[in-house]
């Protein structure tokens, strides 16, 4: 009788997979637990080899089965050798199918892995069709999440940031046995689902606690409550959960929110949406308007204070994170407000110890870890290489929270900065599959086509033209990494020659491209180019234009404020000269034109001082440096201070210091110095030029490990610093070869003259 082996084994795997197929869909629905699936898949691998084993031994006869003949295969026909590698063949396949069958059952066990029970996985509600805006069910569980954040050891994970983009927007296609994937693998032991059933005038919210070992529920409750208000009865409902979570009710569980102004909660609800979605500016005007409404809602200024920095605008920022510390926080979350506090003071070191303290308390704090990032990234306080430390923290935070935005923002960021061609390979595509804010989506990927094909692929005239605030950011994500220096600089010409905005925010970009430009062209060799070009600013708007780009402005009519100077320019000859370029005598005479009768300088504002400042500095002009020191501090003792005045004034008494040849004092001082302020964009508060000092100074006292560390954070990310980076590099590749580093001081060294040739566009 002739065996069909191979048909009876393409016959099962076909009949199986069907069959497993049909189970994956019918059982969730019938509410089976999801062990019963692994236990048929366990099946189904063990059957495999007993279907080819007896195929091989028995036929299928009209008179049923019958053990083969001798003429079988396995049989005592044919060579002993073949004999044994065919039963071999078959040993190996049964063997290895009995082995995946055994693994598939023993992943229906329950798990082994200790699970955190005080950390709660909280699902969006489900949101019957046709009736409420599915957002609903995602307002209910974020109110659920921030009411256990506040009890006791209880912490919050939101499930909404790990569904899948097809369940974040329909929450009824999320299966018990994926939510219990998903708070398995968020080291959590349970998770709540529910759901929502309105009526005419009311809803009731439906509660399910969860233990992931457990298939059924530990604890069912529901709460009804008005149309307008949906959450009130969410919060009710979680609140008859607590006694299986924490063995007691808090007393103001719900009532922390409940008793809230209803207006100032759903505000703070569509802020909670749009920061989920990375939509930070919608995000921001949200918590504001709750905190308008609630001035004694730490929660939303908190959030509000998040939002704020993570688009720059430090006042605000400011501004919330101080009113959220006279209110009632969580410990935890007190800690994280010190660490935002005093990260927007620029006081690394105090943001560090206070964000570990917050992570102390809850490890998996998602948004400390992001701060901690934004510390490394922007203040770069560490003696490793800051952008290294900075995306550790980064994707901490982003595996702890695939959502966050800004977090995938800065990932971003660091990859465009990469010389490594495969870090740019899809990054458009994965910013754009994971990130909700359109405007930060077009930044990543205008850098990224940039980056990839060069900056004859962008029409930078267009986007000057149409958006000119994400342009300047690409300019400066662009700027960071030499490898991308040529795109920089074509975004920072277009935004000098063609952005003809007149909301008032495009005095700051003209203001930082220009600057940014300078350094560019200066770093690149390209002296005369640069000094031309601050002349060019000095003259006129229309000259400036010209000199940026000579092709005429599009659409753009011309107004009388085309004939003037842009404001300060001519200082950018100070800065130009102290940083070691030449300036052909330009710097005397701006300086001279600011002296009065006496030979001292007549200006009383500290931004203006400190330019001057440093250029006598760079001379070696102590008298004249202590001179604007003490003309600092006195207008800080008699007039209105800023945190910009402040660091100011201590950086000039460093200055004056070394200048008056008291080296010690001024490395001490130059030691306590810390960023603060518009890092980012401002040319001094970003201590370019005072980080510079400090390495030459350390190598020239005998600390060349100091320099090398020191001239790590001139690698970081504000505008200014590629102003710097030829001499950064020098005094690097000096250091190193102190400390016998030969061949890494060759590298550095080749580093710095490349800077002349492979930069340009």
């Amino acid at each position: 009788m002739e065996r069909r082996v191979g048909r009876a084994a393409a016959m099962y795997v076909v009949v199986a997979f069907a069959l497993l197929q049909a189970a994956d869909l019918l059982l969730p629905a019938l509410g089976a637990p999801y062990w019963v699936f692994r236990a048929l898949v366990g099946v189904a691998f063990v059957g495999f080899p007993i279907v080819l084993a007896l195929s091989w031994y028995f036929d299928l006869t009209p008179q049923g089965l019958r053990k083969a003949g001798p003429e079988d295969p396995l049989g005592t026909v044919g060579p002993p050798r073949a004999r044994w590698m065919r039963r071999g063949a078959l040993g190996l396949v049964g063997a290895s199918a009995l082995l995946l069958g055994g693994l598939a059952i023993f992943r229906t066990l329950p798990s082994t892995v200790e699970l955190d029970r005080n950390r709660i996985v909280v699902f969006p509600i489900v949101v019957p069709e046709g009736g409420l805006p599915t957002s609903v069910g995602e307002d209910i569980a974020t109110m659920i999440g921030h009411a256990l954040d506040r009890a006791a050891s209880l912490r919050w994970i939101d499930g909404w940031a790990f569904l899948d983009p097809e369940q974040q927007l329909n929450p009824r296609t999320l299966t018990l046995a994926r939510a219990r994937s998903i708070a398995t693998a968020q080291g959590s032991g349970r998770f709540v689902v529910g759901r929502l059933v309105a009526g005419v005038d009311s809803v009731t919210v439906l509660l399910d606690l969860f233990d992931v070992a457990e298939e059924l529920p530990l604890q069912r409750a529901s709460a009804r409550g008005g149309l307008g208000e949906p959450w009130v009865p969410g919060l009710r409902a979680a609140s008859q959960l607590l006694p299986s979570l924490l063995g007691q009710v808090p007393a103001d569980f719900a009532a922390h929110f409940t008793e809230r102004d209803p207006a100032a909660v759903a505000q703070f609800l569509s802020g909670e949406a749009a920061f989920r979605r990375a939509r930070y500016a919608d995000a921001l005007a949200a918590y504001q308007s709750a905190f308008d409404l609630d001035p004694d809602f730490p929660e939303a200024a908190i959030r509000g204070a998040q939002a704020a920095s993570w688009r720059h605008r430090s006042q605000e920022a400011s501004f919330l994170v101080e009113a959220a510390l006279l209110l009632d926080l969580t410990d935890r979350d007190r800690a994280f407000a010190e660490g935002l506090q005093a990260y927007l003071a620029g006081d690394s070191e105090r943001a560090l110890a206070a964000l570990d303290r917050a992570l102390l308390l809850d490890p998996r704090m998602a948004a400390a870890h992001a701060q901690r990032g934004e510390v490394y990234h922007h203040l770069a306080p560490s003696r490793r290489f800051p952008d290294s430390v900075a995306t550790e923290a980064f994707q901490r935070a982003h595996a702890l929270d695939p959502t966050a935005g800004g977090v995938l923002y800065h990932l971003a960021q660091h990859r465009l900065r990469s010389d490594d061609p495969d870090a740019l390979r899809g990054l458009d595509v994965e910013f754009r599959a994971a990130a909700a804010d359109p405007e930060l989506v077009s930044e990543i990927v205008l850098a990224t086509r940039c980056a990839v094909h060069g900056p004859g692929s962008v029409d930078w005239e267009e986007e000057a033209h149409r958006r000119p605030g994400p342009l300047m950011e690409v300019a400066a994500n662009l700027a960071g990494g030499e490898g991308r220096w040529s795109c920089a600089e074509a975004a920072y010409r277009a935004l000098l020659a063609h952005d003809t905005t007149t909301t008032g925010w495009e005095v700051g970009r003209r203001w930082s491209s220009l600057k940014g430009l300078m350094g560019l062209l200066l770093a690149t060799g390209r002296t005369d180019e640069a000094l031309a070009l601050v002349e060019a600013a000095g003259s006129s708007l229309e000259d400036l234009r010209a000199m940026a780009d000579p092709r005429p402005v599009r659409d753009h009519t011309p107004e009388p404020g085309d004939g003037t100077p842009v404001q300060f320019a001519e200082l950018l000859f100070l800065l130009v000269e102290a940083a070691g370029y030449p300036t052909d005598g330009r710097a005397e005479v701006v300086a001279a034109a600011n002296r009065d009768e006496d030979g001292r300088y007549r200006s009383s504002n500290s931004a203006r001082l400190w330019f001057m400042g440093i250029w006598e500095a760079s001379r070696g002009n102590g008298a004249a440096t202590r001179d604007i020191a003490r003309r600092m501090e006195d207008r800080l003792a008699t007039g209105p201070r800023t945190a910009r005045d402040s660091l100011l004034a201590q950086a000039m008494s460093g200055h004056a210091a070394l200048a008056e040849g008291d080296s010690t004092a001024a490395l001490d001082i130059l030691r306590s110095l810390r960023p603060r302020g518009e890092i980012q964009w401002n040319e001094s508060d970003a201590l370019g030029f005072e980080r510079l000092v400090h390495a030459r100074l350390a190598l020239a006292l005998g600390r060349p490990s100091e320099a090398v560390d020191v001239t790590t954070w001139l690698e970081s990310t504000p505008s200014i610093y590629p102003l710097f980076r030829p001499a950064v590099l020098e005094v690097r590749a000096a250091a190193m070869e102190s400390l016998r580093q030969n061949s890494d001081a060759r590298i550095v060294r080749d580093r710095r003259d490349r800077l002349v040739t492979a930069s340009r566009p």
